[in-house]
């Protein structure tokens, strides 16, 4: 279980977790006494992983690049999943589709929010990494 300072302050600020807790809890049930070190690996991963890949689909839009909008797009969502950041891995998922129909309907304001909520979930990230 994640410590229950992590939860509580949440709950009493009413701020809606951008991460699902119950998604690390499941990792320690798996992994035992090794998941904080598992957790601070994906976590670290994915705090240098996701800029980039913001980045990359800001410049494949600016590009008209499909094929790389669609990967970034699609590796952005599954490391949310990771997390259980659902919001962004539903907004990656949009993104990711619409690149692979070819059916760009308002991307820059997608990617502008995924980059919002990315920026939600690292920051809620970075304060679980301080508790592993």
């Amino acid at each position: 279980m994640l410590s229950f300072s992590y939860r509580q302050k949440y709950r009493v600020s009413g701020v809606h977790m951008a991460i699902n807790s119950s998604v690390l809890d499941e990792y320690k049930e798996v992994m035992g006494d090794d998941w904080g070190e598992f957790v601070a690996d994906l976590i670290d991963t994915f705090l240098s992983n996701g800029p980039r890949l913001i980045t990359d689909m800001r410049q494949a839009y600016s590009d008209n690049d499909l094929e790389v909008l669609e990967r970034s797009a699609h590796s952005l969502k599954s490391n949310g999943k990771t997390f259980g950041a659902t919001q962004l891995a539903d907004v990656a998922f949009e993104l990711e589709q619409m690149a692979g129909m070819g059916e760009l309907q308002d991307p820059e304001d997608k990617i502008n929010f995924a980059d919002s909520l990315f920026q939600i979930v690292k920051s809620e990230l970075e304060e679980l990494r301080g508790t592993l």
